[in-house]
């Protein structure tokens, strides 16, 4: 039996961005496949602990084998293979040593720092963002969280491209002001 919940339509994006290291990514699809899972395990194994333990450790293999998955459709027959063997194994008593979660996290610590401290960063600025006026506020979402071009935004807001800039740098200056003020407030 496959274990596979209900997609939509993002899972093979998810597959690929934990492909490259994504830890994300690949947070997302244990949280849409680990009930799944650890029903599986459950039904090949001895106890509810030992299939949580199966559980961890089929996630720890797939995650370092996912690179070599050269179809992102296939995750969930595949991801179902790894639990069924490994949930197969731990039941005849073979606990073969495993690389904990630990190290996998380890390896990607520097990207993981980085994507944290982005996040932050936007965080952050969004924050700033939200204090300003509103057709202040509309262009610096627009160009600054969602990756607009001034000229899409003018487009979009019926005002013409030198009115976006002016905004945009009037905005960028009363940001700057806002973000030092809120980085002084926290020292």
């Amino acid at each position: 039996m496959t274990v596979r919940p209900e997609s939509d339509g993002m899972e093979e994006e998810l597959v690929r961005r934990a492909q490259i290291g994504d830890l994300f990514a690949f947070d997302r699809l244990v949280q849409r496949y680990r009930k799944g899972c650890v029903w599986q395990a459950k039904q090949l194994t001895t106890s509810q602990e030992v299939a949580e333990d199966a559980v961890q450790e089929a996630f720890c293999s797939a995650y370092k084998a996912l690179p070599k998955l050269s179809n992102p459709a296939a995750f969930p027959a595949w991801l179902g293979a790894i639990v069924r063997n490994t949930a197969l194994r731990l039941a005849k008593g073979d606990s073969k040593s495993w690389s904990p979660i630990d190290s996998i996290i380890l390896a990607h610590a520097p990207s993981l720092q980085t994507e944290l401290e982005q996040r932050a960063e936007l965080s952050e600025i969004s924050e700033g963002i939200a204090e300003l006026d509103l057709d202040l506020k509309l262009s610096l979402e627009l160009y600054y969280l969602e990756g607009w071009s001034v000229k899409r935004i003018s487009g979009f807001t019926s005002l013409p491209e030198s009115t976006i800039k002016w905004r945009l740098h009037t905005g960028r200056r009363l940001l700057r002001l806002k973000l030092s003020h809120m980085m002084e407030d926290r020292k």
